[in-house]
């Protein structure tokens, strides 16, 4: 009654199972199909037992896993495990996950297998859109950084030109540099050599593969850029705390953790508030698997309500200040991806503002 009773609950569970199952000869003959199987490819029972399995494996899979139901029939391998395509009866492809097993008699003798196929076929189909979107985009950026490459490659050479035509002009003609435009014009081309100059850069930190990182000490990194500005320091009287414990080491490239230093601790004195001398604190902390590099002033802050979403944004600015460019924040942000890293902000217009450098922490083995 007992053994009965059992075997009746494993037919239910077969028969209800929302997972396709099947029971197949040792010769892959199809003994038995559950509903969910027969939905999911189109045959009915009848049908399907009149079938092998290879009769409705994808002709590129046929041989997928033989060796493995040979071990399994030997008792080498209890089960087996696969991706594998069969095809419906419609003639559509379809992608399954299947898991197979060898039932034995109480002598050990092989019966059958018994087999559950998963279809994954719009896993399949999604993960493929996901793979597509992404060789666009990568080649997208290919092509954008390849045009970056050839206009400061040409707008270096009308820089030249412009440069050489000014210094001939100062040299043949002399008086020209008595004229108001001329300043305007010398300036003009300048800015233009700054522009090829930061479209070279930004082009070069997004065109490196393969990056080598190096644990580097996160204080001596600090302590040797405020040593760097030290006049620009003495000069605003800045008052800097820097409070990072000296054995906290993240990976990065040096120029590059100079360069992110460098940039928001000059842009935190360059933006204080005026008649006020700029306060600066320097803190690093460790959050799971990297460094939060905390950079915070207390000067003129940034109405993120309003410039949020292009803070880091290229030849973008939020102040009138004289040395403002644009370009900064943005070569920056890209240097910090760079390396593996993130950047938050917290500011307010008055109150100050906060960066958060996410840097990849080193911990050694």
């Amino acid at each position: 009654m007992e053994l009965a009773k059992r075997e009746q609950i494993l037919t239910k569970t077969f028969d209800l199972s929302a997972v396709g199952m099947v029971t197949l000869t040792l010769k892959g003959q199809f003994i038995d199909a559950n509903k969910s199987f027969c939905e999911t490819f189109g045959y009915t029972k009848e049908e399907i037992q009149q079938l092998t399995f290879l009769d409705i494996t994808h002709p590129a899979d046929k041989t997928k896993g033989k060796q493995a139901i040979m071990d399994m029939i030997d008792g080498k391998v209890n089960y087996y495990q696969s991706e594998k395509r069969y095809i419906a009866k419609n003639g559509k492809t379809i992608w399954t996950y299947i898991s197979s097993t060898v039932i034995r008699d109480n002598n050990g003798i092989p019966l059958h297998f018994v087999t559950q196929i998963n279809d994954i076929s719009q896993i399949k189909r999604s993960t493929k859109k996901i793979v597509d979107l992404l060789d666009t985009t990568e080649n997208q950026n290919k092509r954008l950084l390849n045009f970056a490459h050839i206009v400061s490659h040409n707008l270096r050479s009308h820089f030249s030109n412009l440069n050489m035509l000014l210094d001939l002009a100062k040299i043949e003609i002399p008086e020209t540099t008595d004229n108001e435009i001329f300043p305007l014009l010398k300036q003009a081309v300048d800015h233009l050599g700054e522009t090829v100059d930061n479209l070279n850069e930004v082009a070069s930190i997004n065109t490196k593969k393969n990056i080598q990182l190096e644990p580097l000490g996160l204080l001596d990194t600090v302590n040797t850029i405020t040593k760097s500005i030290a006049a620009q320091i003495i000069a605003s009287k800045a008052d800097i705390s820097i409070n990072i414990a000296s054995h906290i080491k993240v990976m990065a490239i040096p120029a590059y953790l100079d360069s992110i230093v460098l940039n928001f601790l000059t842009n935190a004195i360059k933006y204080k508030k005026q008649n006020e001398v700029p306060k600066i604190d320097i803190t690093a902390k460790i959050e799971n698997n990297f460094i939060i590099l905390q950079i915070r002033d207390y000067g003129l802050g940034i109405d993120l309500q309003k410039h949020g979403e292009k803070l880091f944004g290229m030849y973008k600015t939020f102040h009138k200040h004289e040395d403002s460019r644009g370009i900064g924040l943005f070569i920056t942000k890209n240097q910090i991806e760079a390396i593996g890293g993130t950047v938050d902000v917290d500011s307010k217009v008055n109150e100050g503002t906060t960066f958060n450098i996410h840097l990849k922490h080193y911990e050694k083995n």
